[in-house]
């Protein structure tokens, strides 16, 4: 009887585990998905990292050998 119920317990804790796990994956694939957006990028780029996009007149081009 009393080790059943330890069983019963530690079952339930299992339990327990697996479905805060599973939530927990749930929100990090939820997370990544928007994180690799090219939409989320291009709005990181330019508001945090203050980036800009290329444009022919910013660009330098060099020969080898001058």
């Amino acid at each position: 009887q009393q080790k059943t119920r330890k069983l019963f317990v530690s079952l339930e804790r299992a339990q327990a585990q697996e479905r805060k796990l599973n939530q927990e994956w749930l929100r990090l694939e939820f997370e990544q998905r928007n994180l690799s957006k090219s939409a989320r990028i291009r709005d990181v780029a330019r508001n945090q990292l203050r980036m800009s996009p290329i444009t022919p007149d910013r660009t330098l081009y060099f020969k080898e050998g001058l």
